[in-house]
């Protein structure tokens, strides 16, 4: 006999996450609001056992239907400083929440979990790096340069570069420094906007790396996104507890098909991110 599991945190009404809503309600969607709305406010139990018909089980489970989680004063407020995440994102992945945002998120919580762990590592001349530079000249947007180790099919983020303000020529001679200690086979960079003039600046250095430009549209993003969800599902891909996880939790595809950060977020991690994995030619761009 065998048995199949869907298992999923809320991931909005419509896209991927339909099918759980679907679900869910089985087309009450009035009545299922108002038990989930019960279920976060504490007036129906925590554990719902939505159907049991055989051979299906359907089900709901709250933080809450967790002794130890219900005994803790604070566990909302530890969880969104320990993982880094707002309350959308919370209320999403822990409050069965169908309605934060019409937007879906990318990277599961699941999933940036089981990637975050390693640390920050010096250059060591025995290995191999590859790294992704996201160039920003604007106030809001930070530059971004994120060093992956390669050790046979794993690969782990050893070094981030995170500056919001600063002018270009500081921001290169940080990333010329980062180049100069790690030695990458390859570095990739966004070439729109200042980012062709960095890849310029950078390729007249004498630098001991390949240096490369990567022009982003709608489709190459796309791609982008897509290599890095695949090696975070593979489990190929480890990531220390930094911004790089904290952007990947709040990285969106909203309603019109774009990808990008949520509201009072950033994605130039993600970005610089996915732009290392193009650069470590995962999965074969």
């Amino acid at each position: 006999m065998s048995k199949l599991q869907f298992i999923s945190t809320p991931n909005g009404k419509r896209g991927n996450g339909a099918k759980y809503w679907q679900m869910a309600s089985g087309g009450d969607d009035a009545g299922t609001e108002r038990l989930l709305a019960g279920i976060r406010n504490g007036s129906e139990k925590p554990y719902q056992i939505l159907r049991a018909d055989t051979p299906s089980v359907l089900f709901l489970t709250h933080w809450r239907a967790v002794e130890r989680y219900r005994q803790e004063s604070d566990f909302k407020a530890r969880i969104m400083k320990e993982s880094g995440i707002g309350e959308d994102i919370f209320a999403q992945e822990f409050d069965l929440d169908f309605n934060v945002s019409e937007a879906e998120t990318v990277f599961s919580f699941e999933l940036v979990d089981k990637a975050t762990g390693g640390d920050w590592e010096a250059g060591d001349k025995s290995a191999v790096y590859y790294l992704g530079i996201d160039s920003a000249t604007s106030g809001a947007d930070f530059s971004v340069c994120v060093v992956l180790k390669k050790n046979g099919a794993q690969l782990s983020v050893v070094k981030l570069y995170r500056r919001q303000k600063g002018t270009s020529e500081q921001h290169l001679a940080a990333i010329a420094e980062i180049i100069r200690e790690y030695e990458p086979i390859n570095c990739t960079i966004e070439k729109n906007g200042s980012g062709q003039v960095w890849l310029e600046q950078l390729a007249g250095m004498g630098l001991p790396s390949s240096i490369e430009g990567f022009s982003t549209t709608r489709d190459s993003k796309e791609a982008l996104i897509s290599r890095l969800v695949i090696a975070l599902e593979r489990e190929d891909l480890s990531i220390p507890k930094s911004y790089i996880t904290q952007e990947l939790l709040a990285f969106q595809r909203k309603a019109d098909g774009k990808l990008e950060a949520a509201p009072k977020f950033h994605d130039d991690c993600v970005i610089g991110l996915a732009l290392a994995l193009f650069s470590a030619r995962y999965g074969k761009f």
